[in-house]
């Protein structure tokens, strides 16, 4: 300080410029803090929501089911396909399969004291466009040993079912198919194929899928039979017994939660001393403390916030706590019949109209055997023969008609059955005493098929059978293009 200066009072102006310049920097500070300190904090909340939900909610409910002392043999009945959307909710249109689930439910019939009850078991939903190619087709139960148990039509061709709400529904049925793969493979063929369908038909297609549904299902002998545990008060309070027994809380769960609990307090603290760090030390612990108080409420609503906010993304909330929670997230979820009176329900036999293969099918007549296939592969090859023997008697005529409609069918982005003909069209094709229009439609067959194939996918049902079917097209010497594109797909699954 200047000699000049001792003595002297400050200026009022010195103490307005130092305010403002503590005030400035107080905000910036603060709104840093928000910044960092509310992820934080929601951080240390999903840490925490499931911790409580792999702990004390898990007991909770344990302790509620495996008090049930009550037990039942019940009848599955009515299995079917809950296509689970909510269209009040759904706030992205163009983008509603990502909030839409399959779910494959059976409907349980058993009796208690002479009275008979009814309850709906439904396993956890699956994206209507899963990852897999044929999605729902790989699901067959809800719980293990717990399946469906398909009704069947006078050929023992399984029947499947789909129910939605009249508004789901509705709203599938107002909107043209974002995806639609009936698209054509010519500009010949595009020019006179029909226009894309709505969202429904796309959805139908999934199921649309007779040689799929032939190789998982024909083996599989009918098993009704579900044992319940029940609420010897409340028999209609019922549970899988499959379910029951598998409530133990495994050791490396345990220790999940543990960790969840720590790493969610220790965020859940520094999120607390970001946000208040201009509070005294009472009122961060009362602002602290008071929400863990109602954890287990506001736990159970957490995914569906992380829903709302990550609207794009909406899967990373649901996937997140399905992962982590072993308690009120069950893999199935029960409901009672009358939840689902007034759905529409869509009846789709796997073989024969509305299928767009029935006119393929139809006269073939393919039965299934009265002694089942023991496994997918002699299910299909079982198939093949039938087809076989059809094909065997037909004329000439006849020949060339049932191979034109498979290579339209081909063209057409229909070739879904194709392989249940290929072993009959090669020996058309190589055959002298058919005549040369027929050999010649077997051959557009055969080529077309090469040209565009399904290809096997180690680990899928029948996998050996269909490498087989298509090993025998690498002796085709009549179009060696066919020997070429065969030996090609065997190379790229590593069957060369």
């Amino acid at each position: 300080m200047r000699e000049s200066d001792k003595g002297r009072e400050p200026h009022p102006d010195d103490n307005i410029a130092v305010k403002a310049l503590f005030w400035l920097l107080n905000l910036a500070l603060s709104r840093w803090m928000y910044l960092v300190g509310a992820p934080v904090l929601a951080i240390g909340g999903a840490f925490l929501a499931a911790a409580w939900q792999m702990g004390p909610a898990y007991h909770l409910q344990k302790h509620e089911v495996t008090s049930m002392s009550g037990r039942a043999e019940a009848r599955s009945i009515e299995p079917f396909w809950w296509l689970d959307l909510d269209t009040e909710s759904l706030e992205d249109p163009h983008h509603w399969s990502r909030h839409a689930r399959m779910k494959l439910c059976i409907t349980a019939a058993y009796s208690v004291a002479e009275q008979g009850y009814r309850r709906v078991f439904c396993g956890r939903g699956y994206e209507t466009r899963a990852p897999s190619r044929y999605g729902v087709l790989d699901v067959d139960e809800i719980l293990p040993g717990v399946r469906a148990d398909w009704p069947r039509d006078s050929a023992g061709h399984p029947v499947i079912e789909l129910r939605m709400s009249p508004e789901a529904k509705a709203f599938l049925t107002s909107r043209e198919a974002e995806y639609w793969m009936l698209v054509g493979q010519t500009e010949e063929v595009r020019a006179v194929m029909p226009p894309r369908g709505t969202e429904l038909d796309d959805l139908l297609l999934e199921l649309d899928r007779p040689l799929e549904w032939v190789v998982r299902l024909w083996p599989r002998e009918p098993d009704a039979s579900v044992p319940l545990r029940h609420d010897a008060a409340h028999p209609e309070d019922a549970y899988p017994e499959i379910f029951v027994a598998g409530l133990g809380l495994p050791s490396d769960h345990l220790v999940a939660a543990i960790v969840s609990l720590l790493i969610g307090l220790a965020a859940w603290r520094l999120g607390i001393l970001y946000l208040l760090f201009d509070r005294s030390p009472r009122t961060r612990l009362v602002v602290g403390v008071l929400p863990l108080l109602f954890l287990p409420w506001w736990s159970d609503t957490l995914a569906g916030a992380a829903r709302w906010i990550d609207r794009d993304n909406s899967r990373f909330g649901a996937d997140f706590f399905s992962e982590v929670t072993l308690g009120r997230d069950m893999p199935i979820s029960i409901h009672d019949p009358d939840d689902f009176d007034g759905f529409d329900r869509i009846l789709w036999p796997i073989m024969g109209s509305p299928s767009h293969y029935a006119t393929l099918l139809e006269p073939i007549r393919l039965r299934r055997p009265q002694v089942p296939p023991e496994n997918p592969d002699e299910a299909l090859l079982e198939a093949v023969r039938q087809v076989d023997a059809y094909v065997d008697g037909l004329s000439d005529a006849e020949c060339k008609t049932l191979l034109d409609g498979l290579s339209w069918a081909e063209k057409t982005d229909r070739g879904e059955v194709s392989l249940l003909f290929l072993a009959s069209a090669r020996k058309i094709a190589l055959d002298p005493d058919r005549s040369p229009p027929s050999r010649k439609a077997a051959e557009r067959f055969v080529m077309w098929v090469t040209s565009l194939p399904i290809e096997p996918k180690p680990g899928e049902p029948a996998f050996a059978a269909r490498v087989a079917l298509w090993r025998a097209l690498t002796d085709f010497p009549t179009v060696p293009g066919v020997e070429i594109g065969a030996r090609q797909l065997l190379a790229r699954i590593g069957e060369g």
